[in-house]
């Protein structure tokens, strides 16, 4: 069992919200029924926050050595452990941090038997490996985290897929195109599948791969960007792609266009964009920016392209 533990209470195990916040603690060798009574009833009892708290086990301890159960003002949860024949805890320290630290704790059957010392001494030895792991299953959850955060910041509907079209992270107003059919995820990887008529722009090549549907709502354009989530392997294998469907007759204002968007922009593609979003026409804004008039509509047909756009109508600042 790994609990994440503040100065009074042992705070978490294994339920979902808890585990997406505070980074995957795990129960398990409990029956269904046992761990469930625990997430109910025992979540909030640690008999020995004390005893840790002044002992500090970072390496593994075993509990009977520095915590009596018929010292403590609350025994239910040693009840519990004994009536699941479990008799001696070893716990090992794997992280540290203001106010609180993560434990892994083993249960043992035999009260201060030779097994429990053996996990003792081999958790001893691989102390840091151990450490080192639980310590990146944590990043592993914070770049998740992280990623859902940066999802949920754009403002429509967005999803991560891989080079298969399998929906890796979406966000919310994601949720509300399903409900409508303008998307759907087919089998249990996950595939995306769009409405028919749906066009991509962006990097409109890849989108050749992703399957169609038949839908009643087809007022949707989608724009798709690439990334690599590994900077390790960039440029060296397909990485993922980005993909923000927007409504065709969407208005939108510069602090609108994502990151991903306007990095396919050139310099003289932003000047233009910044100059219509102000109510230049086209031809005022070459003008502006001190272009030809034919270079001026070249330009805004590519700045068209790239942000799923039909007309200067839709970006103009009120």
């Amino acid at each position: 069992m790994i609990t994440l533990r503040d100065a009074k209470t042992c705070q978490i195990v294994d339920d979902v919200a808890l585990e997406t916040t505070f980074h995957s603690p795990m129960i398990c060798g409990f029956t269904m029924e046992s761990a469930a009574y625990y997430l109910q009833e025992l979540r909030t009892i640690d008999p020995w926050a004390d005893a840790q708290r002044q002992h500090y086990p970072f390496r593994p301890t075993l509990m009977s050595t520095i915590c009596s159960p018929a010292t403590m003002p609350d025994n239910k949860f040693f009840r519990w452990l004994t009536d699941l024949g479990f008799h001696e805890t070893v716990v090992f320290e794997l992280n540290r941090m203001a106010g609180h630290w993560s434990a892994l704790n083993l249960f043992f059957k035999e009260p201060q038997g030779a097994q429990a010392e053996a996990a003792k001494n081999y958790l001893a030895l691989h102390c840091d490996l151990l450490k080192e792991a639980w310590l990146a299953s944590q990043e592993f959850t914070h770049n998740k985290q992280s990623r859902q955060i940066s999802l949920e910041q754009i403002g429509t509907p967005a999803c991560v897929v891989n080079q298969d079209f399998e929906v890796l992270a979406s966000n919310r107003n994601f949720g509300h195109l399903m409900a409508n059919g303008v998307v759907a995820m087919f089998g249990p990887k996950k595939r995306l599948s769009v409405e028919h008529s749906i066009m991509f722009t962006g990097n409109p090549e890849i989108s050749s791969g992703v399957r169609r549907h038949e839908a009643e709502i087809n007022d949707y354009q989608a724009f798709m960007a690439s990334f690599d989530p590994d900077p390790l392997h960039e440029g060296k294998r397909e990485g993922h792609q980005l993909i923000i469907f927007r409504s065709s007759s969407e208005r939108r204002n510069h602090q609108e266009f994502t990151e991903f968007e306007l990095k396919n922009l050139t310099p003289q593609e932003k000047k233009m964009l910044a100059a219509v979003q102000h109510g230049l026409s086209i031809r005022d804004a070459g003008d502006a920016i001190g272009i030809k008039r034919s270079r001026a509509f070249e330009v805004w047909g590519s700045i068209k392209s790239k942000l799923s756009i039909s007309s200067s109508h839709q970006v103009r600042i009120s």
